[in-house]
């Protein structure tokens, strides 16, 4: 990539704030050019800058051409930009003044010398002199830096048209890879490709705030910028799908060659791990159940038991725990579920209570009381 060592600055609203004035000091032949060709409409300077905004009088002349289909002659063309200039610069040499926080920077730049600075204007070049002038700025620029798309080329353009740059740039004896153009609005820029949704919106503005088209080519235009639109929306949609899918598969990446890792005494279980887990220790559960002989080591041992089994498990512990006297009376109840109920209510009683040998001697002594 080429080094940058040059600054091509414009100069209306980027060194000056000329826009305003010279669009009110215009918007009066404006008009007049209008009633001369019985053309009802009429336009302010702040209306006049909202549709031509960048451009200099000769473009503003032909825009309105094409939006209000009239002729303006050659020579008449010529004398309206003469006149146009020189109400302009008047009014430049009153009011102008510096943008806000410019001229400091300009002088810093200058006085450092790392890159060489340039003036490229749509204005007429009387009109960027006396704007500089005026601001005291014209000391940073040389006179043969400054240049004027209006003037300097041998046939007159405006901005966005590249060649008033590429005419600096011969000039300068510098390729265009080595400078940097400093503008304060869009409509200034160089025209580019537009590959994302709002460069796309950029240009159709652009388009629809220029010169006016016949009704024909707008309708074309409008279907083409509708069917671009339509295709970027569509590409945006397809790439945010692709990411998320993106996303999933890497998920799932990562969840595949996830492995047991241990960091000290904590491990990392996976669901697999979890289960056999699981497993483990219902196994252990049972079989250490089991050694004991205890009652919850034969409920997963045997599984679910029905009722009238649990009823004649019971009677002998019962019996062997000298509860007879409860169990009679229990037995007395004609609904046999009130007699599984009380029987099981029993059971969770010895479950508590009958635990070891010196529990049941303490329970015992209870009962003879």
């Amino acid at each position: 990539m080429p080094k940058i060592t040059e600054l091509l600055f414009d100069c209306d609203n980027t060194l000056v704030l000329s826009e305003e004035l010279a669009f009110e000091a215009c918007a009066d032949l404006c008009n007049e050019i209008l009633s001369k060709n019985k053309i009802g409409t009429r336009y302010t300077g702040p209306e006049l800058l909202s549709n031509f905004v960048g451009q200099n009088f000769r473009g503003m002349l032909v825009g309105l051409q094409n939006k209000f289909s009239f002729e303006i002659p050659a020579p008449e063309m010529e004398n309206y930009v003469s006149m146009e200039e020189s109400k302009v610069i008047a009014k430049l040499e009153r009011d102008c003044k510096p943008c806000v926080g410019c001229t400091p920077i300009i002088d810093k730049l200058h006085k450092e010398g790392k890159y060489g600075m340039a003036v490229v204007s749509s204005s007429a070049l009387r009109r960027v002199q006396a704007s500089l002038q005026k601001v005291d700025q014209a000391k940073y620029f040389p006179p043969d830096h400054i240049f004027s798309a209006a003037t300097s080329l041998p046939v007159p353009t405006t901005k966005p048209d590249p060649a008033i740059y590429l005419h600096a740039c011969k000039v300068l004896g510098k390729e265009p890879g080595e400078c940097v153009a400093v503008e304060d609005n869009l409509s200034s820029d160089v025209l580019r490709t537009p590959v994302i949704w709002e460069g796309l919106t950029c240009l159709r503005t652009k388009i629809e705030r220029g010169p006016a088209l016949a009704p024909p080519i707008i309708h074309h235009f409008q279907k083409l910028a509708n069917a671009t639109e339509k295709l970027f929306a569509d590409r945006a949609i397809l790439l945010d799908e692709n990411s998320l899918l993106f996303q999933r598969n890497n998920e799932k990446t990562t969840r595949q060659s996830a492995r047991s890792t241990i960091i000290g005494n904590a491990k990392i279980m996976t669901y697999e791990d979890i289960v056999r887990a699981e497993q483990k220790r219902a196994a252990k559960m049972g079989a250490a159940g089991a050694k004991r002989g205890g009652r919850r080591a034969q409920k997963l041992a045997e599984g679910k038991r029905s009722r009238v089994d649990v009823l004649k498990l019971s009677k002998p512990e019962i019996k062997a725990a000298g509860l007879e006297e409860y169990y009679k009376c229990a037995s007395n109840l004609s609904n046999a579920h009130a007699i599984t109920s009380n029987a099981m209510c029993i059971l969770r009683m010895m479950d508590v209570i009958l635990d070891t040998e010196g529990e049941i001697g303490y329970f015992r002594e209870l009962q003879r009381e």
